[in-house]
């Protein structure tokens, strides 16, 4: 009874005895092994004690090359352009702008081409200051404004097309397309005459160029008798207005030589053209139209006629007078006042003027 009572306590002893074994064994045999792999593992990659030193040296240096030929290889930066050639690229890059502007259509001709003109100008600005410009197309400078007003406009030009403002005037643009459709079709049509025509005319050509000289001299024998013409036409005139004074002068002759006998009357002793004092001269002689006028006796005045009294009555040589007086008044006293002797010396200033050119070329007065 003993025996049968003390067997399953021992039986489970054992088996936690195996377990414990079980336990500690596993843990060695992992060790084991990772031992054995790190000892192969540092075998094969352990250097031989003659040449591990000169195979690491040997990877450095090559190392060091692929350093160096890397430097070696780099591309070289590129050199800044010199003054000038950026700003000529910004123009360049717009002028293609226009180009395309140009070859689209409803972008209107005349306001690309006044754009390309101030390219063009713009453009040789830069080519002559070419030192002168900033490096930079950045900077602030009159040269980016003038490039960003510019850009802007072609801008405009774009926008405006792909989207037609509400109040475009369709005729105008019309009739511009139109015009410009009809001079390309002239010039066109020309041309074409011209190469027609060309080989007609070839056998013709002397008998054209002496026709054309012929004509060129027609045409100034033309422009010498017009010249002529004209040249008649104010001989006669002249000659007319001659004739009409002269026939004017007969018919107041008479009173004339009554009139202004003082005036016409030769004698030594004439009005001076400087002072109107009378001055005394080699040769008799009338009195000098000029010398009146100066001496202001042909103002249509009271002055003026009291100035052409005392001129014909001769008062500064008075009483040796030496003119005739005929029928011109001498007031009383000198002094022109009389209403009868004012008219009628009204009227010798009036016959003066009228007759000017006759009285000279009669050789009644002096010019």
């Amino acid at each position: 009874m003993s025996d049968s009572s003390t067997l399953p306590p021992r039986k489970g002893h054992q088996d936690l005895l195996h377990a414990l074994i079980l336990l500690g064994a596993v843990p060695l045999l992992f060790f084991a092994a990772f031992k054995l792999v790190e000892t192969t593992v540092n075998v094969s990659t352990e250097p031989d004690s003659n040449g591990g030193k000169e195979v690491d040296q040997a990877e450095g240096v090559e190392v060091v090359n692929e350093q160096v030929n890397l430097v070696d290889h780099q591309p070289t930066p590129p050199k800044p352009p010199p003054p000038g050639e950026a700003w000529l690229r910004e123009v360049a890059a717009l002028e293609q702008r226009v180009a395309q502007q140009r070859s689209l259509p409803n972008r209107g001709a005349g306001r690309i081409d006044q754009l390309r003109e101030r390219l063009t100008i713009l453009r040789q600005h830069i080519e002559q200051n070419l030192d002168a410009v900033p490096q930079s197309i950045h900077d602030d400078h009159s040269l980016r404004t003038a490039l960003l007003r510019l850009a802007d406009e072609i801008e405009q030009i774009n926008q405006s097309a792909l989207r037609p403002a509400a109040g475009f005037d369709w005729k105008s643009a019309y009739a511009e397309f139109e015009s410009e459709q009809r001079t390309q079709h002239g010039t066109r049509v020309a041309i074409q005459i011209e190469s027609l025509t060309t080989p007609l005319k070839e056998p013709y050509l002397k008998e054209i160029a002496a026709i054309s000289q012929e004509s060129k001299e027609f045409r100034f024998q033309m422009q010498d008798i017009g010249i002529k013409k004209f040249e008649l036409e104010r001989y006669t005139e002249r000659e007319l207005a001659h004739q009409a004074r002269l026939r004017a002068f007969e018919l107041d002759r008479a009173e004339v030589l009554r009139l202004l006998k003082p005036f016409i009357s030769h004698h030594n002793k004439v009005l001076g053209q400087k002072d109107g004092n009378w001055i005394t001269v080699p040769e008799a002689q009338p009195i000098s139209w000029s010398a009146l006028e100066k001496s202001g006796a042909l103002q249509p005045t009271i002055d003026g006629l009291r100035a052409l009294s005392r001129i014909g009555c001769q008062l500064n040589l008075y009483p040796n007078t030496p003119r005739s007086m005929g029928s011109f008044p001498f007031p009383d006293g000198g002094e022109l006042n009389v209403p009868h002797e004012i008219e009628a010396t009204k009227r010798a200033q009036h016959l003066l003027k009228k007759h000017k050119e006759t009285l000279i070329e009669e050789r009644l007065l002096n010019p």
